[in-house]
């Protein structure tokens, strides 16, 4: 009975410790931007430097509002992004659109290519404003995480 004991309060630091681990090292990791000349566009390569697949669940902009226009760009490294505020005309890339909600950034993706068929995700926002921080809300783990990111 005391290894019984023994062996459940081992298994419950264990699973604790485990997502202490997880909540202090994010996941999600943002190379380079770019912005459109207005500065109302912006494209921002993501990548996942985690053991599991991250889901997003939110994208919002500057003081908590929410952007005109969002979708993920997944392209090719070689074909790059494309800063445009239209995300439903493909014809200008070699790439695809496609809703946040239903966009998962698989495990052990970069936000940079180191080849030209690396497949690479590109958080498109567009705002009726300047945008100055992206705030991205996702789950990893089943737990949920928010990560600013600064494009000033």
């Amino acid at each position: 009975m005391k290894w019984v004991l023994i062996l459940i309060i081992l298994v419950i630091f264990g699973i604790g410790g485990f997502f202490t681990f997880v909540k202090l090292n994010p996941p999600l990791i943002n190379g380079g931007y770019g912005m459109s000349e207005s500065d109302e566009t912006v494209v921002i390569s993501l990548g996942n430097k985690g053991m599991q697949d991250i889901y997003f669940t939110d994208v919002h902009v500057n003081s908590d509002e929410p952007p005109k226009e969002t979708a993920f760009q997944v392209v090719e490294g070689g074909s790059g992004f494309v800063i445009s505020d239209n995300f439903q005309d493909e014809d200008e890339f070699e790439g695809h659109f496609q809703p946040i909600k239903r966009t998962v950034l698989r495990a052990g993706t970069d936000s940079v290519p180191y080849d030209d068929e690396d497949i690479i995700y590109g958080l498109s926002v567009s705002s009726g404003e300047r945008i100055e921080k992206v705030k991205v809300t996702y789950e990893y783990f089943g737990l949920r995480f928010l990560k600013e990111i600064s494009v000033e």
